[in-house]
């Protein structure tokens, strides 16, 4: 059987009702990838199946999702991103173990589900841009310990989840445009975190454990209300990129010349020259 033809059969992507939206600077994009080479691979292996209910204006989940379905236990990445969804059915979670991505970004939904966090494989979660607070966070979420992107951007949250501490593995963690006034002082646990979103909260201070995020490469902190960095900043060895904009320094900072950055921004500041 042709490749082609193998993909109309093993791929039960939905098709995107619209695809005209530019990407915010912190999305990533999964590709449905096809191997047309099938001499060394086998029919199961060749495909990577994707589900996309983005922009289609649901208000409920799709029967479908949740009747089961043996090509659907397959599935590794779960998109609805863009619809008005306020809630997802516990059941649903069930048809898709093997999940690695799922994203369920500009939505409405106010309860994370706690059926998510059976899914032991996912490594990639958007939830960005919906209704979450932070008690709408179940302590469980500590077992998805093979997330390595988070991204809660845009929503209620007051305070850095305490549940993200817990995921050792995670690479890239986004909470802009949410609520947060306090940081907990427990950043060493997060020492694999390359990129760190924390702009547009109201955060007054770093913790000094900042320091401690050894492999950190990017680091937003922009729109807060700081006016100072630990010392300890000096310890990020690795970063390249610091966003200082827009909050209330009136001088530079005085560690971050020790850092060999690629990108500053310190613009709509109260910087004072001395």
């Amino acid at each position: 059987m042709a490749a082609a033809a193998l993909a109309y059969i093993r791929t039960e992507t939905i098709p995107e009702n619209n695809t005209g939206n530019e990407p915010d600077d912190d999305d990533d994009f999964f590709d449905t990838d096809v191997d047309t080479d099938t001499s060394t691979t086998s029919c199961s292996s060749i495909f990577t199946e994707t589900l996309d209910y983005s922009y289609r204006n649901l208000s409920s989940i799709p029967e479908e999702l949740l009747n089961s379905d043996e090509k659907r236990v397959k599935i590794r990445s779960l998109q609805l991103n863009s619809n008005s969804l306020l809630t997802l059915p516990a059941e649903m979670f069930e048809r898709f173990l093997l999940l690695t991505t799922l994203e369920i970004s500009n939505n409405q939904i106010v309860q994370f589900p706690r059926e998510i966090c059976l899914l032991k494989n996912l490594k990639n979660l958007f939830v960005k841009n919906n209704c979450l607070d932070d008690l709408s966070l179940p302590k469980e979420m500590e077992q998805l310990q093979q997330l390595e992107i988070v991204n809660f951007g845009g929503n209620r949250l007051k305070q850095y989840p305490y549940q993200l501490f817990q995921l050792t593995n995670l690479k890239e963690v986004y909470l802009g445009s949410n609520q947060i006034a306090f940081l907990p002082n427990l950043f060493d646990s997060l020492s694999k975190v390359e990129v760190l979103y924390l702009g547009g909260n109201q955060i007054p201070s770093i913790p000094d454990t900042i320091g401690l995020m050894k492999n950190l490469i990017v680091l937003n902190l922009s729109g807060n209300r700081l006016k100072t960095l630990p010392s300890t900043i000096s310890h990020l060895t690795r970063l390249k990129s610091l966003s200082l904009h827009n909050n209330q320094f009136s001088t530079l900072p005085p560690d971050i010349i020790r850092l060999d950055l690629q990108e500053l921004s310190l613009r709509n500041n109260p910087l004072i020259v001395r």
